[in-house]
């Protein structure tokens, strides 16, 4: 069966923002008026509540997959964002979780609240990733204009080629457009995957996030536009890849 609208972000290095990519995309998608899920499949360090202030969740991925509770009653609906749920992730040294039960328990939270995008964040592909990427729609993989995470970035692309990762594209995180720039095309040339969109290095958002919040409460017109491109581009909208930026010359970082 086709499964629509369900995103999902993963990284082969810690530390380029996955997570960050994750949360700002779901409220992009919720301001457009999208109902939003998402869901914590971090195993390793688990952060989607911290990144969107949320500090009363009872319940995790783990007691929804193992039937403790449904998704509809363990997701935190966020006060930012009657759009937005979130399904908090739960460590998982022991590589036990039934993930083989993920797809039944969206379809059943998709039914009961309405939700007609969800978001899957994990850091890197892991002993998961069949599975994850059986039951999702588009695979976004995050990366830094850096020498070390582009070099992770190409290996994990093939990997995803490998297990047939559906919809594969690239999101560069924390574009310096104030310094001398590595080109664009010199990037998606080394990782080999489609670019999906830019998000600018911004000091303001990284602060912002420390106090829970996202894009829109806390970064620059830029950023809150890259975001927003990426989720029209994700809905197969057409969008140029610097639409709405502002004093930007845009020769400058494709050559």
């Amino acid at each position: 069966m086709e499964r629509k609208n369900r995103i999902w972000t993963v990284s082969s290095k810690g530390g380029v923002g996955t997570s960050t990519i994750c949360v700002n995309l779901a409220r992009a998608f919720a301001a457009a008026g999208q109902r939003v899920l998402l869901v914590d499949l971090d195993t390793t360090s688990p952060s989607l509540d911290v990144l969107l202030g949320v500090d009363n969740a009872v319940y995790d991925v783990r007691d929804a997959l193992l039937g403790r509770m449904s998704i509809k009653d363990a997701a935190v609906r966020l006060p930012s964002s009657p759009n937005m749920y979130l399904l908090c992730g739960t460590l998982d040294p022991a590589g036990d979780l039934p993930l083989t039960k993920l797809d039944s328990a969206l379809c059943q939270a998709e039914k009961d609240l309405g939700i007609s995008v969800v978001l899957l964040d994990t850091h890197s592909p892991g002993r998961y990733a069949k599975t994850i990427a059986s039951i999702v729609s588009h695979t976004v993989l995050v990366t830094e204009p850096l020498p070390l995470p582009l070099y992770a970035a190409e290996k994990c692309g093939v990997f995803m080629r490998e297990i047939d990762a559906p919809n594969l594209k690239m999101v560069v995180n924390r574009y310096d457009f104030t310094a001398k720039p590595v080109s664009l095309c010199s990037m998606i040339d080394q990782v080999g995957v489609p670019l999906l969109g830019v998000i600018a290095k911004d000091e303001d958002m990284a602060q912002a996030q420390l106090h829970g919040k996202m894009a829109k409460e806390g970064a620059s017109h830029n950023t809150v536009c890259g975001f927003r491109n990426i989720a029209h581009r994700l809905f197969g909208q057409h969008c140029p890849l610097f639409s709405g930026f502002k004093k930007f010359d845009r020769k400058k970082f494709i050559g």
